[in-house]
């Protein structure tokens, strides 16, 4: 079974509005949500995911970019409209 958890963002604002932090944090939100965890208790975004990546994502909106990466017994995925992440569950 995959348990997956999606967010289109903070405040509504779509995932090119945000900052490269701001898409960090939104990461390590969507991840803890899912896992039903203390968001303090994930290792750092940044030590996974390819900031030259994520970026090209950020500045570059409507164009079908997206990133993927694993993280934390599961799969991240962001593109121009929203985060995911699917873990799968034993």
């Amino acid at each position: 079974m995959t348990k997956q958890t999606t967010s289109t963002g903070p405040d509504g604002r779509s995932i090119p509005d945000l900052s490269y932090d701001e898409l960090a944090n939104e990461i390590v939100g969507v991840v803890a949500e899912t896992k039903g965890c203390d968001p303090t208790t994930l290792r750092p975004v940044s030590q996974v995911m390819d900031a030259e990546a994520a970026d090209r994502v950020l500045e570059n909106p409507n164009t079908g970019l997206s990133v993927a990466f694993e993280y934390e017994d599961g799969v991240v995925r962001v593109d121009d409209h929203e985060v995911r992440f699917e873990m799968s569950k034993e």
